[in-house]
């Protein structure tokens, strides 16, 4: 068996080391690998986090199994590459990857998309506390998920798409039947720039809509979404989301104009 060995610390050279030891390894070599390694296994000139030519390299030499264990080139997405070349490793895909170094990513994820989330649930549950505990809820979630995040969409799509499977779980708790709604304008999180959430009146109107039409008005105008990514977001067609938004403006010009109309 023809074996790669990714990294060039002391744990590589563990790992060099004790696979040399298996009659079962015919070839072994290591990338970059370091003067210790190279006592043990053929060392590749090719950086760990150049994972292409890694990749590229496996591929062409023909490895039957590499191991993978440094952060920077799982993160990278190493394991994926290799899959992808029908070459098996050991180590997690990029995705799950993530995990480990999620820490990072989960805090850049709170401070990025943090006060947006908790003012989308605001006003679709029309309850500030109720919105704290599902903005938290869609952290946890995002969190426990995200080795499942391909990257099918953007992280912020994604991200929304949990909050508002979450808004609508709460929706649907009978508990949630006897929270106080009397929410105002003031009682949301500071918004960040769209210019619809300054008009105290509008937004009321908004709060008002019924669940679906508030969710594709939100999504578009409140989070500047494409008419893709809200559809993503929400898990319907885009055309499901255009006739949710003809709806919504519908159903805001008679909320507006002293009506109501929940086409």
């Amino acid at each position: 068996m023809k074996a790669l060995v990714v990294g060039g610390g002391g744990r590589e050279h563990a790992i060099c080391w004790k696979l040399a030891q298996s009659p079962k390894v015919t070839e072994l070599y290591c990338a970059p690998g370091n003067g210790g390694i190279a006592q043990v296994a053929q060392c590749v000139p090719i950086k760990a986090t150049d994972v292409e030519a890694i990749a590229d390299w496996a591929a062409a030499e023909k490895m039957d199994y590499v191991v993978v264990t440094p952060d920077d080139p799982l993160c990278l997405g190493l394991v994926d590459l290799l899959a992808a070349r029908g070459i098996p490793a050991f180590g997690p895909d990029r995705a799950a990857a993530r995990i480990e170094g999620s820490k990072v990513f989960a805090k850049d994820l709170m401070r990025r998309y943090g006060d947006a989330l908790v003012r989308m649930c605001c006003l679709y549950l029309n309850d500030a506390s109720l919105a704290q505990d599902a903005a938290q809820d869609t952290f946890i979630k995002a969190w426990r998920n995200l080795g499942q995040f391909r990257g099918e969409c953007d992280e912020r799509t994604w991200l929304m798409r949990i909050a508002i499977n979450t808004c609508r779980d709460m929706r649907r708790s009978r508990w949630t039947r006897h929270v106080d709604r009397r929410v105002t304008p003031e009682m949301l999180p500071e918004a960040s720039a769209p210019f619809e959430e300054r008009d105290e009146e509008l937004t009321l109107a908004v709060m008002r809509l019924p669940p679906k039409q508030r969710e594709a008005v939100l999504l578009r105008y409140y989070q500047r979404m494409s008419l893709a990514q809200a559809a993503q977001a929400m898990g319907v067609t885009v055309s499901t989301v255009s006739r949710q938004l003809g709806r919504a403006l519908r159903s805001l010009r008679g909320i507006l104009e002293g009506g109501r109309e929940h086409g």
